[in-house]
């Protein structure tokens, strides 16, 4: 699941707060970094005003204007780690994943210590499929950091992926300790618990996820799969088919409706010869709908 909310912008004297929009990706997230003591000398950086009006861009949903705002920074100051990371996130946002790894890696090339670089890495990993990969960065960035959530997030969307539910359910159940707003981590901990067979239970957390975003589609591609596992078949259908209305190119959605389509007509199939059903003479009876 993309689960995949998952993006770090640094913002030198903001609190830190999660943002969820249907703009951007499945599992996205952000976090502002606070820290006061540098804002003086922040300030002053010719690149600063430029960066922070590239967060603030981004955090309204949008990314291409944001990238220009960044690129301005990095040409003032080609050295701001900061913008270097906070341009791999609108990247990531975008779908420009390669764009994202080299921004990312700039920046931990320039300070090893820049977390949010870490954290966006990481998301660009996941949305390459380098499972492994975002693993590493995202506990880079909790060796840094070992209460950010969303490097929690993003590090249980790389591990159910890796078919490691129970890790993958312990990490995004300590995102959620940390953050109990991500619809992000309760989506990723509803993947982990059907891997582990616990469908009600991912039901339940799929649920929490809507109740806090109405447009995850991480979420109805999950329930929908519950769903199916309870042999809900008409709850699954509409989870998918809500799915597909909100982003037609989700390729989960459809596989989860194509499986239920064809338990339902196995389940069909089964009912019809309960109650007797013969076919007409030459006809043939199959489970499978034509």
């Amino acid at each position: 699941m993309y689960g995949f909310v998952k993006m770090g912008f640094v913002n030198m004297f903001s609190t830190s707060r999660a943002l969820s929009r249907a703009a951007i990706l499945s599992l996205c997230a952000f976090s502002l970094l606070l820290q006061p003591a540098s804002f003086a000398a922040e300030k002053v950086n010719p690149a600063y005003a430029p960066n922070k009006e590239g967060t603030d861009l981004v955090i309204n949903g949008h990314q291409k204007e944001a990238i220009a705002k960044f690129d301005e920074a990095i040409k003032l100051a080609p050295r701001y780690d900061r913008a270097y990371a906070n341009r791999a996130g609108a990247e990531c946002a975008m779908g420009n994943y390669q764009a994202a790894m080299k921004d990312a890696s700039k920046a931990i090339e320039l300070n090893p210590k820049n977390k949010e670089a870490y954290v966006n890495r990481s998301w660009a990993e996941n949305s390459l499929n380098h499972f492994e990969a975002a693993v590493r960065d995202a506990d880079k960035a909790l060796a840094l950091d070992p209460v950010l959530p969303v490097a929690f997030v993003n590090k249980s969307h790389a591990l159910n992926r890796l078919g490691r539910y129970e890790d993958a359910f312990n990490t995004a159940d300590a995102a959620i300790k940390l953050d109990s707003k991500s619809p992000a981590a309760y989506s990723n901990r509803a993947h982990a618990l059907i891997g582990l067979k616990k469908f009600d239970k991912a039901v339940e957390d799929c649920n929490a996820c809507l109740a806090l975003d109405p447009k995850k589609v991480s979420a109805y591609d999950n329930r929908a799969k519950a769903y199916r596992h309870l042999g809900q078949y008409q709850k699954s259908l509409e989870d998918a088919n809500k799915a597909i209305s909100l982003n037609a190119g989700d390729s989960r959605a459809y596989y989860n409706r194509a499986r239920t389509l064809a338990a339902l007509a196995s389940s069909d199939y089964m009912r019809a010869r309960k109650l007797g059903y013969v076919p007409d003479k030459g006809a043939t009876m199959t489970a499978s709908p034509k």
